[in-house]
C-alpha cells in the first residue's frame, strides 16, 4: 500500500513540476538544461563518494540520494527529458511500427479480448510448469 501511494504522490509531484515549467516559466536554454543536468549529476556523484568513504571508515549511512524521486535524480531526469524534447526525428518506418505496437497493446489489454486471447485461444498455463 505504501509503495503505491509513494508512486501516486511522486507522479503528482513530477506532474506539478512539469506543469509549472510549461505554464509559468520561460523555456530553459540548452546551456541551462546542461547546467541543471550537470549539477544534479554532481550532487549524485559527490554524495556517492562521501557515502562510500564513510562506509569504508565504518559509518554506513546508506545512499538515500539515489532513490526514486530524490531532487538530484529529478534534476538529471528532467534535464535529459528537456534535451531529448529538443530533438526532432521523423521516420515513416518507426512511426508505423509504433502505431502497430500501440494497436496490439490496446487489443491485448482490453478486458474482454484479454480473456478471449489468454484464457481460451492461447492458454499458456501449462507452459508455466
Amino acid at each position: 500500500m505504501a509503495s503505491s501511494l509513494t508512486g501516486a504522490f511522486a507522479f503528482v509531484y513530477v506532474f506539478i513540476l512539469i506543469s509549472a515549467y510549461k505554464w509559468h516559466m520561460m523555456p530553459f536554454t540548452t546551456k541551462q538544461v546542461w547546467l541543471m543536468t550537470g549539477i544534479g549529476l554532481g550532487f549524485f556523484l559527490l554524495y556517492t563518494a562521501a557515502s562510500a568513504t564513510l562506509s569504508l571508515l565504518g559509518h554506513d549511512m546508506g545512499i538515500f540520494i539515489t532513490g526514486s524521486w530524490k531532487p538530484s535524480v529529478i534534476m538529471v531526469g528532467f534535464g535529459v527529458f528537456l534535451l531529448f524534447d529538443r530533438v526532432t526525428f521523423h521516420s515513416r518506418v518507426i512511426n508505423r511500427i509504433a502505431q502497430s505496437a500501440f494497436a496490439v497493446y490496446l487489443i491485448t489489454d482490453y478486458a474482454v479480448s484479454e480473456k478471449l486471447l489468454w484464457t481460451r485461444l492461447f492458454n499458456l498455463q501449462d507452459l508455466y510448469q
